[in-house]
């Protein structure tokens, strides 16, 4: 009789513990998306997203691959970048070249990012 009741009290236990797996995980993922979203949303208020579509970088995407300390740093120098006139200019020039971008502070970044983005769509496609 006893070893009956352990077993259900062991048995219990382990439901509970996968219950409570089960929404920290659900809860996690909600967590990160509505995060996220605000990043997206601070991103889309600053010059780096179009110079991440420009360099061929689906911004959203850019916010599920990438690590958040590298977004959050290249949104700080983005922000407090001095160039704003010449990366305007350089956003509303209809031929693009990567190399127009040099002045910016996220250069080397979007290059690897880029880069990186290619090849992710290479292997998707093939």
């Amino acid at each position: 009789m006893f070893n009956v009741i352990a077993l259900a009290v062991i048995v219990l236990a382990v439901i509970a513990l996968g219950a409570a797996i089960i929404w920290a995980i659900t809860s996690n993922l909600r967590q990160g998306e509505a995060f996220r979203q605000k990043l997206g949303e601070r991103l889309g208020r600053l010059r780096l997203e179009g110079a991440l579509k420009r360099f061929g970088i689906d911004p959203a995407r850019y916010l599920h691959t990438q690590p958040i300390v590298g977004i959050e740093d290249q949104m700080r120098k983005c922000r407090t970048c001095e160039e704003t006139v010449r990366c305007d200019d350089t956003l509303a020039k209809p031929a693009f070249q990567e190399e127009d971008f040099a002045f910016c502070p996220n250069y080397p970044e979007l290059q690897k990012v880029a880069a990186h983005s290619l090849s992710q769509r290479q292997v998707e496609h093939t």
